[in-house]
């Protein structure tokens, strides 16, 4: 993930949760948080990621 996001230039982790856009419910399919510990290594990815 650190790669893409490189290789796109560093964009902002509030651009790429802009990019991702937002569930049929309104909620970012790509939290920040989330998306910082993983580029931290804080966190692995899921698919779909976390339910709630």
């Amino acid at each position: 993930m650190a790669h893409l996001r490189e290789r796109d230039g560093q964009p902002s982790l509030a651009e790429l949760q802009r990019r991702a856009g937002k569930t049929h419910d309104g909620r970012h399919r790509l939290p920040k948080s989330s998306l910082g510990a993983v580029l931290r290594g804080d966190a692995v990815p899921t698919a779909g990621g976390a339910r709630r």
